[in-house]
């Protein structure tokens, strides 16, 4: 589990209410962001379905697919969101 958890929101708007309470950090998956990361599962999972027999044998190597999609922590943060606020 990670130390430092990241609130996240689905939401065409960018800039909160003035009057809306927010946690410092929160990320905002746009529209745009949201087709982009849908795209990216279907990729993962075309390519999870293509190569089942292969992880069944070596499960790490869905690490490596994760991060071909930018599907890992690290890379989902910056690659399907942004600060709200911003």
């Amino acid at each position: 589990m990670r130390k430092n958890p990241i609130p996240v929101i689905v939401s065409n708007a960018v800039d909160p209410d003035p009057k809306a309470g927010f946690p410092d950090g929160t990320r905002v998956i746009t529209a745009d962001l949201m087709m982009k990361l849908l795209d990216s599962i279907e990729r993962f999972v075309q390519a999870f379905n293509t190569q089942l027999p292969l992880f069944r044998r070596q499960p790490s190597i869905i690490l490596d697919l994760q991060a071909q999609h930018s599907l890992t922590p690290e890379q989902f943060k910056k690659t399907f969101t942004v600060l709200l606020g911003k």
